[in-house]
């Protein structure tokens, strides 16, 4: 299974958001959503209460067709991670615990 990630930050331009992947630590792809078309899941940060981290990705990148045509969200694949970018261990087990109990539901088909 092929995960992607795509927070989104305060340096972000509009009709941008970020990528990480193997290797790296983060990258600005402007535009470049279709990228995310080999992920079978996308993961995206929230805060505790299960809301989008920053408003604005849900405004700018999941409210466009481009976005709702990946293969992963149209299977339903996005995963809601709680401080998904975590700098502490206690952020980074709530992320896993969070992330742990959606993988059970995921369309793999």
């Amino acid at each position: 299974m092929t995960f992607a990630a795509a927070p989104l930050y305060d340096s972000t331009e509009q009709g941008s958001y970020n990528r990480e992947y193997s290797g790296s630590f983060i990258t600005n792809i402007p535009e470049g959503i279709s990228d995310l078309d080999e992920a079978d899941a996308i993961l995206i940060s929230t805060n505790p209460d299960n809301n989008i981290r920053d408003p604005r990705f849900e405004k700018e990148v999941m409210s466009t067709e481009a976005w709702k045509n990946r293969p992963a969200v149209k299977n339903g694949n996005v995963l809601k991670v709680p401080y998904l970018m975590s700098t502490t261990y206690a952020g980074a087990i709530e992320a896993l615990d969070a992330l742990d109990q959606q993988l059970d539901g995921l369309d793999l088909d």
